[in-house]
């Protein structure tokens, strides 16, 4: 794959025909100014890779994030990583590692990962999420093949509506563990913001394998393309919510464990809060993240958002509350 910018559907393809034709390498990086989208797009390519359904939760696909006071890579990371990387997938052909904020590392841990690029385990694939691409050594560039998430989610929804939803999602998280707020509440609100975000005439073009476009003369034939195209688009926008969830998850780990967190405006509201913080130390981020995890197995199910997002908010109370004792 070339680096440059492209359509989403077209990187869509790509990744698709490289799978099918099982010349998906051993290496990639998904570079876009967007956390969110790079990791929903990353995990759904993880899925593909190891033809498991979207949405559950897979043991051979590991997830590897920042640590310590400067939420960095660690060298220990990578190297435990190198470790489960010698040993067979669980159940699937492949083993894939996602590895979250791959442009801040320290140059060792830098020089560890460009050791295990160099000679690979046939069996694994390695998936780098950057948010700038120069920030990220050009030994480790050249081993790996780029894919740019920059307007993936541009081109297919209202990028405005979405972040608007998500900044809403985060917001009602905040008001449901700090202010005790009613879930029946959150969850109206943020189901009439998907509401509005369906209505719109979904933008990206329907292409066939070879990138034409289709032009059909049957009314009924496009009234259904365009069903499918919205169901596609309220799918994709769920998965980004739900991403913005376990990152706001991670977030809040990194706070109540090291005092930090990258996000401002989260920050501001976690040190409002330090004294309930302080007594869920440490936080379990893994059982927070399944948690999320099961909630978005719904999404394919076809579960309908107001649903699925309320039996969340109950459960995440319910979580919360029982660690705080």
């Amino acid at each position: 794959m070339s680096d440059q910018e492209v359509s989403g559907s077209t990187q869509r393809s790509a990744l698709r025909k490289a799978i099918e034709s099982g010349r998906e390498g051993q290496a990639w990086i998904f570079a876009g100014p967007s956390t969110e989208a790079t990791e929903l797009c990353a995990g759904q390519f993880a899925f593909d890779l190891i033809g498991s359904p979207s949405g559950e939760a897979h043991p051979d696909i590991i997830h590897v994030r920042p640590m310590g006071r400067m939420a960095l890579l660690t060298v220990d990371s990578i190297r435990q990583m190198i470790s489960e990387g010698s040993l067979p997938p669980t159940s699937a052909q492949k083993k894939v590692f996602i590895l979250h904020a791959a442009d801040r590392m320290q140059p060792v841990t830098a020089n560890a990962l460009l050791k295990f690029l160099e000679e690979p385990s046939q069996s694994c694939v390695v998936i780098l999420l950057v948010n700038d691409l120069n920030r990220v050594l050009g030994t480790i560039r050249s081993r790996c093949r780029l894919f740019r998430v920059d307007k993936v989610l541009d081109e297919e929804i209202g990028n405005s509506a979405v972040e608007e939803l998500v900044i809403a999602m985060r917001s009602a998280l905040m008001r449901l563990i700090f202010e005790g707020a009613r879930v029946a509440e959150l969850t109206s609100d943020l189901s009439e913001r998907l509401a509005a975000i369906k209505e719109e005439e979904p933008t990206a073009a329907v292409c066939t394998d070879s990138g034409m476009e289709i032009t059909p003369s049957s009314l009924d034939f496009q009234k259904k393309q365009r069903e499918g195209a919205m169901a596609i688009q309220q799918q994709e926008v769920e998965k980004a919510v739900y991403a913005a969830v376990i990152e706001w998850g991670w977030e809040l780990s990194c706070y109540i464990s090291e005092g930090i967190c990258r996000n401002t405006e989260s920050i501001q509201e976690f040190e409002r809060h330090a004294q309930t913080l302080k007594r869920m130390r440490p936080f379990p981020f893994r059982s927070f993240e399944q948690i999320v995890v099961r909630a978005c197995e719904g999404i394919p199910r076809l579960v309908p958002f107001k649903v699925s997002i309320e039996s969340l908010f109950i459960q995440i109370r319910k979580f919360l509350r029982a660690y705080q004792r």
